[in-house]
């Protein structure tokens, strides 16, 4: 509602594009809409106080079209600031284009979730997280309609200059059926609609290995509660949440996928396996406590999963659906892979990252999925009976994705191979296979201190998030919306950092007045 009263403050209108299946000079008479101005917009970065950046080596917008020819997008080609990976790139950043992944937890989103500020830091996509822990369905339409009309708006068709949106979602409106009943259709319809345009719409996905998936979700948000002390609290501890990893998991069956479905009982992913209650006793004569009372929590039974929250055949069917509709899909065990991908399908120019969450733990990696795998795909006999019962349809489900993956590359590196496309000069850029290039990628990895850069250094950012939220600012300068390198950045609030409804605004990496609060992972600095 922000963005609408400004838009009527400005006196201009909000209109519904029409479709594209009218006549193209219907196209041509179309109203200019209020919408998101593209990274490569001429014009679109003002000037932030203290910054004088130098802007050589930005993106350029389209070629004109033909003479007679309707207007169409075009790829506006690669990026020249440079990382240790570019040469590994072979789609240019398109003129028009939106993705959506969808976040599953534990399965190397937040990675992801960097990798996308990356692209935004470097001026050249626009990212939507949108309070990716609970996407409401009034977020998603109305990033969905300014999409629309920034991409069919005629002057951002005739000068290249279209929107660029990353979109990320996991649990939108409330843990529902959202992304397999109403996004996918929308994002089927929008690319129908925008095909001809030139503007590309995909989407992706990740899965990972159920029990490295099981592990972090535990260590990340179970354990906490299972080792809280607050004897007062009869949902916290192990009377409620199982004395070790094997029973909780035991009793909380296919995780991942009952996540992915939406509609199997998901806030149940989190909430005590047992029932349990605090109860007021009598000390101990031995331990000097005699006619002292002492409250403790006491376990008193399991909490039964109804079937309608179990994974049906039928949903097995539903994911294989999901699946096939979904553009790139992947696992964690081979994240380079998925990049590559990603890269091919999207045209994102900066591909370097550092693995989320990796710490150091008794001289060992831990990540959030990104690197080392516990458990890899054929080696479970080892796992316990009854967590292998809990995960069967989750790895069904991760199987699937897997071959599915694999089906992909085999069928897109074939026919690299059978166009014998010509791949460079003998080094590091000459692989053209997704694999090949997956391969090459990994082996650029460098060091950092205590990190680790997945395809060596990436380019220094030229903007970064600053905060804009005075609650949490502690008397720190925020960055106000005449601050912003983008006044428009965000197509609509709440645009959430994290857990809460956190803002924060674009503003130049060397503007002094501000810390880096989003987009700063991958740098020297961040």
């Amino acid at each position: 509602e922000m963005a609408r009263s400004a838009s009527r403050r400005a006196g201009r209108r909000w209109v519904r594009a029409p479709p594209l299946v009218m006549a193209w000079t219907l196209l041509a008479m179309c109203v200019r809409a209020h919408a998101v101005r593209a990274p490569s917009a001429p014009g679109w970065r003002t000037p932030a106080r203290s910054a004088d950046l130098d802007r050589a080596g930005t993106t350029g917008s389209s070629p004109s079209p033909a003479t007679g020819m309707p207007a169409r997008y075009s790829p506006v080609g690669f990026s020249s600031a440079a990382g240790g990976a570019s040469a590994l790139r072979r789609a240019e950043l398109p003129g028009c284009h939106l993705h959506f992944f969808r976040h599953v937890s534990k399965a190397a989103g937040t990675t992801v979730r960097f990798i996308f500020d990356k692209q935004v830091a470097m001026g050249e996509w626009e990212f939507a997280p949108m309070c990716h822990y609970g996407f409401r369905e009034k977020d998603w339409k109305e990033t969905l309609r300014r999409f629309q009309d920034a991409a069919v708006d005629p002057v951002n068709v005739q000068n290249g200059t279209g929107p660029r949106m990353l979109v990320e979602a996991r649990n939108e409106w409330g843990a529902s059926e959202a992304f397999e009943k109403v996004i996918l259709p929308d994002l089927k319809k929008t690319r129908a609609e925008l095909e001809a345009l030139g503007c590309g719409v995909t989407t992706s996905l990740l899965f990972r290995e159920p029990y490295a998936q099981y592990r972090s979700f535990w260590n990340y948000y179970i354990a906490k509660l299972r080792d809280d002390p607050d004897e007062f609290d009869p949902k916290k501890g192990p009377e409620a949440w199982g004395s070790t990893f094997e029973e909780w998991a035991s009793f909380v069956p296919d995780l991942q996928l009952r996540e992915m479905l939406g509609d199997r009982c998901t806030p149940r992913l989190r909430e005590p396996v047992f029932d349990a209650e605090t109860r007021e006793e009598e000390g101990d004569e031995e331990e000097g406590a005699a006619g002292i009372k002492k409250k403790s929590r006491v376990r008193l039974e399991k909490r039964r999963l109804p079937e309608t929250c179990k994974v049906s055949l039928g949903d097995r069917a539903r994911f294989e659906s999901v699946v096939k509709q979904v553009d790139v899909v992947g696992t964690t065990d081979q994240f380079d892979l998925f990049l590559m991908q990603l890269a091919d399908k999207t045209g994102i120019q900066h591909l370097e990252y550092s693995p989320s969450n990796e710490k150091k733990k008794s001289g060992v990696h831990q990540t959030s999925g990104v690197l080392d795998e516990t458990v890899k795909s054929g080696s479970h006999s080892s796992l316990s009976v009854s967590f292998q019962e809990a995960t069967v349809n989750d790895r069904w489900a991760y199987e699937l994705v897997a071959a599915t993956r694999d089906a992909r590359v085999a069928n897109e590196d074939g026919s690299r191979t059978s166009q014998k496309e010509t791949c460079g000069a003998e080094s590091v850029a000459s692989p053209c296979g997704l694999r090949a290039r997956a391969e090459a990628f990994t082996s650029l990895t460098e060091t950092s201190g205590e990190r680790t850069l997945k395809g060596g250094f990436p380019p220094q950012s030229t903007f970064m998030f600053a905060n804009a939220d005075a609650s949490r600012a502690g008397g720190a300068p925020i960055a106000t919306p005449k601050d912003w390198v983008r006044p428009d950045f965000y197509v609509s609030p709440p645009a959430c950092k994290g857990f809460n409804t956190e803002f924060a605004g674009l503003v130049f990496k060397n503007d002094t007045r501000f810390k880096c609060d989003r987009g700063c992972s991958f740098d020297d600095d961040g």
